[in-house]
């Protein structure tokens, strides 16, 4: 077994954050991240605004509950959905915000409306300040991680590959609580 590439569950609730989060939701708070462009190697400051974010990666039941379809590659209930395509993963965010009568943030061809209220993907701005920027990653949170034993990250790798994902709520978090951040599937 190799591992997958995979959809990152962690769909927020954006906009001005309502005093109540979602079920399964932590909010993190307003952020200042400093990020290097790819294309050039100017860095730049990312501010983000208080946000809610889903605490777990997605289960495969949650994400078969939304869509009415198991992912390509189905594991246990509580698996994280592995193989969901970006497309699949705007049509969860559309899908879920419809079916909790929230405006939708995707558009036909994947665009994003900030007006909306609905779920969507985390910007990676928002994704480091829900982890906590760790830089380095802290050695006790890979020590927990599923793919880091000791120095020899590859050997690590085939086997954890091997024995498969663990299930969503299991696993170490950083930041503001996500949990798995690192080490269970690929994001």
């Amino acid at each position: 077994m190799t591992l997958l590439l995979v959809f990152s569950a962690c769909v927020l609730w954006s906009q001005a954050p309502p005093l109540t989060p979602p079920a399964g939701f932590v909010r993190v708070a307003a952020s200042a991240t400093e990020l290097v462009e790819g294309a050039t190697p100017v860095p730049m400051e990312v501010r983000t605004a208080p946000f809610w974010i889903a605490q777990n990666e997605l289960s495969q039941e949650e994400f078969e509950r939304v869509m009415g379809t198991k992912t390509p590659v189905a594991k246990a209930a509580q698996s994280p959905a592995v193989n969901v395509s970006w497309n699949d993963a705007i049509a969860y965010c559309n899908r879920r915000s419809d079916m909790e009568k929230l405006t939708r943030r995707y558009g036909e061809n994947g665009e994003w409306d900030r007006q909306c209220t609905g779920y969507r993907l985390p910007t990676e701005a928002e994704w480091l300040a829900a982890i906590g920027n760790p830089t380095p990653v802290p050695e006790a949170v890979l020590q927990q991680s599923n793919l880091y034993r000791g120095g020899n990250a590859i050997a690590a790798l085939r086997e954890r590959a091997e024995q498969g994902p663990s299930p969503v709520d299991v696993g170490p978090t950083l930041g503001a609580g996500v949990r798995n951040a690192f080490g269970n599937v690929w994001e």
